[in-house]
C-alpha cells in the first residue's frame, strides 16, 4: 500500500532536500559549501553571468552572503571538488569520480567520435605528452600544431577537442581558469586521492539513482532519469526494481499521474514536514538552479 502525501508536504520535501529551508550559516566555510554540492550533486557551469555565474548564485540561494573565493578554493587549492560533466558541464564532489567514470557521459555520434579518433589520433598524444611534461596546459599552447576543421558547427579546433574527449574520459581535468580558458592537468597527478575501484555498472546506476531521488525529494523514475546525470541511466529499470524490493526507496501516492517515490533515509524528515516542522525562506534562484 503506497504512502498517502499531501502535496504541499511533497513540494517542501522538495525545497528541503536542495537546501532551500531551514536556516543558514551564520558564516559559510569550504565545509558548507561542500557539503551543499555534496546533497545537490552538482553546481551547473554557465557563461551567463549578469548578476554573477550561476553556479556562485546557487550557493547563495541557499547559504547566503559569502566570499565567492571560497569555491576556488574548494576546486584548485584543496581539489575537493572539479569540473566535469553531470547533466551539463557542473562542478562536482571529487569522491563521486569513481561514480562518474563508471557512468561517463555518451557521445551523441560514437561512429562519429570513431572515426575522428582515428583520423587525429596524434593529438592525444601530443596532449598526454606535453601534460607529464609541463604539468598543466591549455588549449592556446597548442595553436601552432593545429589547423581548424569544418564541422556541422562550423570551423572547430581538433586540441579543443581532444582536450574535451580526454577529460570525458577522466583522463584529464581542469586545474585552474585564466578568464574563461581553463588549463588541464592529468587526472591521476593533480588529484592528491587515488579514485579507488570503479563499481560495476549496476551498481553505479544505483548509486546515482539514490543521489538523484534524495536531491529531488520526492520523484517519479523519469524525472530522476532526467536529473544528476541525464542520458546516463540505460538499464535503470531493473535497478529501480531492486531498491523498491528492498525497501530503501518507498512508493507514494500525490494523486498525481505517475508513480512517486522518496528514499527511505527522507521519511523522517517528510514527518517532520508533516507535523508542521518546517521554516520557509525566500531567495532568488539562477535559471540553472537545480531545484
Amino acid at each position: 500500500m503506497r504512502r498517502k502525501v499531501r502535496i504541499e508536504h511533497a513540494r517542501r520535501l522538495a525545497v528541503a532536500r536542495q537546501r532551500l529551508s531551514g536556516s543558514r550559516p551564520k558564516r559559510v566555510t569550504t565545509d558548507d559549501i561542500h557539503a551543499l554540492v555534496r546533497a545537490i550533486g552538482c553546481l551547473q557551469l554557465d557563461p551567463t553571468a549578469v548578476v554573477a555565474r550561476s553556479h556562485l548564485l546557487v550557493v547563495f540561494s541557499r547559504l547566503g552572503a559569502y566570499d565567492p573565493t571560497l569555491v576556488d578554493a574548494l576546486l584548485w587549492d584543496q581539489r575537493r571538488l572539479y569540473e566535469y560533466w553531470a547533466h551539463q558541464a557542473s562542478i562536482v564532489p571529487t569522491e563521486d569520480r569513481a561514480l562518474h567514470l563508471a557512468l561517463p557521459p555518451p557521445w551523441a555520434d560514437r561512429s562519429t567520435t570513431a572515426s575522428w579518433l582515428t583520423t587525429r589520433g596524434r593529438f592525444s598524444a601530443l596532449v598526454l605528452e606535453r601534460l607529464a611534461a609541463d604539468g598543466s596546459v591549455r588549449a592556446a599552447d597548442f595553436e601552432q600544431h593545429t589547423e581548424k576543421y569544418e564541422s556541422g558547427w562550423g570551423a572547430r579546433s581538433p586540441i579543443t577537442d581532444t582536450l574535451a574527449l580526454l577529460w570525458l574520459q577522466g583522463r584529464i581535468v581542469p586545474a585552474g581558469r585564466l578568464r574563461s580558458g581553463r588549463r588541464w592537468a592529468l587526472a591521476d597527478t593533480w588529484f592528491r586521492t587515488p579514485v579507488g575501484p570503479i563499481p560495476d555498472r549496476p551498481t553505479a546506476l544505483r548509486q546515482a539513482a539514490v543521489r538523484s531521488l534524495r536531491a529531488l525529494g520526492v520523484a517519479t523514475p523519469l524525472q530522476v532519469k532526467r536529473h544528476f546525470i541525464r542520458h546516463r541511466y540505460e538499464g535503470l529499470a531493473s535497478v529501480w526494481k531492486n531498491l523498491e524490493a528492498t525497501g530503501q526507496i518507498i512508493p507514494v501516492e500525490l494523486g498525481l499521474k505517475g508513480d512517486w517515490f522518496v528514499h527511505a533515509d527522507d521519511l523522517e524528515v517528510l514527518g517532520e514536514i508533516e507535523s508542521g516542522t518546517f521554516e520557509p525562506r525566500t531567495t532568488l534562484l539562477s535559471p540553472f538552479d537545480n531545484l
